[in-house]
């Protein structure tokens, strides 16, 4: 059965099936990327190779990019289940363009992940990578994600205890790591249609050096 929430359509009470999600699900300590050696909380259910190569990804970008990365954990919950990731996406689009205007960022980088348990609906987990010149705490930027987001949808937004990190120097960078791989692990994910992902991260590109 659907009814219509807002502008998202709304299917309940029933939860989806879970979707193959044909993904390489590792179970060690330390991923492997490219030639550095990162070590993740894997779990007893092992985590997604493919997402953490991802959010690696980004996360390298930006410490290419940038002398000091800020990297903050947040999540997102709503209160109605929905087949698309049209919420969040719409989210990121339009926070993301307040987040320049605010503090001058050139890029943001991000990741998320949608999982869904026993819940009906789903929720996100998720990460932003910032400049760290022009940021440095989460006193300012926490309340802007709980207003934008309860402007969104309409729901709250859970606390973290220590949700960021401040990366200067090799020894953060593999506890900020080892902290969002949490948004990778396989517990929770594919309960959406074949053709919704699972998750989405940003497309930071690597600055031409002159």
């Amino acid at each position: 059965m659907y009814s219509v929430k807002g502008s998202y359509v709304v299917k309940k009470p029933t939860k989806p099936k879970r979707t193959n999600n044909k993904k390489t699900i590792i179970f060690d300590d330390v991923i492997l990327h490219k030639d550095m050696s990162y070590r993740i909380c894997q779990g007893a259910d092992g985590v997604y190779a493919e997402i953490m190569h991802k959010i690696i990804e980004q996360f390298e970008i930006a410490q290419a990019n940038w002398k000091r990365v800020f990297v903050l954990r947040f999540d997102l919950h709503i209160d109605h289940y929905t087949e698309t990731n049209e919420i969040v996406r719409r989210f990121f689009n339009r926070f993301n363009k307040r987040l320049k205007r605010k503090y001058g960022f050139k890029d943001v980088g991000y990741c998320w992940v949608r999982e869904q348990e026993r819940a009906k609906s789903q929720h996100y987990h998720c990460v932003f990578f910032l400049d760290g010149d022009l940021i440095q705490n989460s006193t300012k930027i926490i309340p802007m994600i709980k207003g934008a987001w309860q402007r969104t949808a309409g729901y709250s937004v859970p606390t973290i205890k220590n949700p960021f990190y401040y990366v200067d120097n090799e020894e953060a960078a593999q506890d900020a790591i080892y902290r969002v791989s949490y948004l990778a692990k396989t517990r929770g994910k594919g309960y959406r249609p074949p053709q919704t992902k699972d998750f989405n991260c940003s497309r930071m590109k690597l600055k031409e050096r002159n």
